[in-house]
């Protein structure tokens, strides 16, 4: 396997959340700890992004830009990206996802698993470039970002089909999107 670098998504604002997500009480740490062990059960190293030592480059543009700056950052060809609120995420995904990348013809995978896609992704750092020129055009979100730069799904069947249940994909936007003991 190539080296591979995480990146955990925490600069968001949380507006909806009404507190900082990614200092979410969870499992006994913070959910920025959670992600960070969870993706580091896979990932060579990992970087947060939005946090003290990796800001966005230009702040206000939304997760499309935290998967620029990851991917301005990296050093490594292949890389995985979460967001802070999807703490249902399982390693072995993370590791079926770091596969298929290292397989993909495209150098980008993502799920395709109906409603909005989940910020969950796999990237080589030389789309960078086109990520730029998407964000250059004014355009924010990740599903235009799916539909401007060619990748590979990873389909609601095959997700299923491997053993994987597309739960693990709920994120937490609002207090009552939290487990009772997980209530700020």
């Amino acid at each position: 396997m190539p080296a591979l670098t995480g990146f955990v998504l925490a600069g968001g604002k949380s507006r909806r959340m009404g507190t900082d997500k990614a200092l979410l009480p969870w499992n006994g740490n913070t959910l920025l700890d959670h992600m960070t062990r969870t993706i580091g059960t896979v990932a060579d190293s990992v970087r947060i992004v939005g946090r003290d030592g990796l800001l966005d480059r230009n702040p206000g543009r939304g997760p499309v830009e935290g998967i620029a700056t990851a991917l301005a950052a990296t050093t490594t060809r292949d890389n995985l990206i979460v967001a802070v609120d999807l703490p249902y995420i399982e390693s072995a995904f993370l590791r079926y996802l770091a596969d298929r990348l290292g397989e993909s013809p495209t150098g980008f995978v993502a799920c395709s698993i109906g409603g909005p896609p989940p910020l969950c992704l796999g990237l080589r750092r030389n789309l960078l470039t086109a990520i730029d020129a998407y964000l250059d055009s004014g355009e924010r979100s990740l599903r235009g970002l799916l539909q401007y730069v060619t990748h590979d799904g990873i389909t609601e069947g095959q997700f299923l089909e491997s053993g994987f249940s597309a739960g693990m994909f709920r994120n937490l936007n609002t207090p009552e999107d939290l487990p009772a003991r997980s209530t700020p």
